[in-house]
């Protein structure tokens, strides 16, 4: 269907993953930056305990990590954070690669615990969190159904729409070929009346031609009148001759007709004035540097709609840069040294016909299609 438009099925089939794509994103980037300034408050956790040589600052941090992350409720939806802290020289506090046996067993001694920690601590200890969603998980999965309902409810309104327009101009069709159809008929039955009445006056001529000659033997009838009356039957047999063909002429143009909306062949209706004449007060509200002809502005409500708007590209570059319109030839009308007319194509088969004053202001003399290039040049040659 006509109305159904590829490009809005192309979008309703890319714009999901870039969606999903772009939404993941800035999701990643929010939880990114909030996990962030809430970690960097509570990683080391209470210091004092670091102080007094309770905890070493590596498992303080491990823990306090592990606890926040467990805690949140998207890491179980496909949310995976990485985190990483490391000190100003390079040392990894978390995550640990190994595990620091206590040596002996021995419980450490505080005072030693402290002084590490106080160590570290000078050292900057830098939080980095890496943030991003696993495909094919709950949270993901949940943002990609939802655009691709989305994108099928779009598609689902567009094909409604596209059906509901198409059924309008096959029932506008259809009642156009049923009023032709019934004229046709009205038609043909004229014509098969035309036919008895022709079949009805060459058996009448055939009567009086019999009659005549036996006129002729007996006597009993005037031959001049005979022939004038032969000759009034031979005049309407030829004008009912004359009339069959009329009719069949106009069944010919009307089947013509039908099979031109068949074949929705169809050309737009003429703009009435009162349209033509806004038109012109809109042209020449718009586009002050030219003139616009009103034969121009009759020419161009003629056309339709999608060579309009080409028409009005190259009325609006002649109205900013004339210079830059390409001119396809020169029309030369009347004497040979009158200045030439410029022939403009649009639209492969649109025509716009312009040329300069003497005051060097551009004028809009013409604008047609091909059907009407011959009229055009008509009106031209008249100028």
């Amino acid at each position: 269907m006509k109305h159904f438009s590829f490009k809005v099925i192309i979008l309703c089939i890319l714009l999901p993953p870039l969606l999903y794509l772009g939404t993941t994103h800035m999701a990643e980037k929010y939880f990114r930056y909030r996990y962030t300034r809430e970690l960097e408050n509570l990683f080391l956790g209470d210091t004092r305990r670091l102080f007094d040589g309770y905890v070493r600052l590596e498992d303080a941090v491990n823990e306090n990590i592990h606890r926040y992350l467990s805690t949140k409720k998207m890491t179980g939806f496909g949310l995976e954070a990485k985190a990483t802290v490391v000190t100003r020289k390079g040392r990894l506090l978390y995550p640990t690669v190994f595990e620091k046996d206590d040596a002996a067993g021995l419980v450490p001694d505080p005072i030693t615990v402290a002084a590490d920690n106080y160590s570290l601590l000078l050292e900057e200890p830098t939080l980095t969190l890496d943030v991003r969603f696993e495909h094919l998980r709950f949270f993901p999965n949940l943002i990609l159904g939802f655009y691709v309902l989305l994108a099928a409810l779009v598609l689902y309104g567009h094909y409604r729409f596209a059906v509901r327009k198409h059924r309008q101009e096959e029932s506008q069709k259809e009642t156009e070929i049923r009023r032709l159809l019934s004229k046709v008929t009205a038609v043909s039955d004229r014509l098969r009346e035309l036919d008895a009445e022709r079949e009805r006056l060459t058996s009448e001529l055939a009567r009086l031609r019999d009659t005549l000659s036996d006129e002729k033997s007996r006597a009993s009838r005037n031959e001049d009148e005979l022939f004038g009356e032969i000759a009034t039957l031979e005049s309407d047999l030829g004008r009912t001759l004359d009339q069959q063909a009329q009719q069949q002429g106009e069944i010919a143009a009307l089947k013509d007709r039908i099979e031109q909306y068949e074949r929705k062949d169809t050309k737009p209706a003429k703009q009435p004035p009162k349209a033509v004449q806004v038109l012109g007060k809109r042209f020449k509200t718009l586009y002050k540097k030219i003139v616009v002809s009103e034969h121009a502005v009759e020419g161009f409500a003629e056309l339709d709609d999608q060579i309009k708007i080409k028409a009005e590209e190259v009325i609006h570059q002649l109205n900013e840069n004339p210079d830059q319109v390409i001119v396809k030839r020169k029309v030369f009308i009347g004497k040979r040294d009158q200045k030439s007319i410029k022939e403009v194509i649009f639209g492969y088969r649109g025509r716009l016909y312009f040329r300069k004053t003497q005051a060097g202001v551009v004028e809009v003399l013409a604008i047609g299609d091909k059907n009407t290039q011959s009229r055009e040049l008509t009106y031209l040659s008249k100028l």
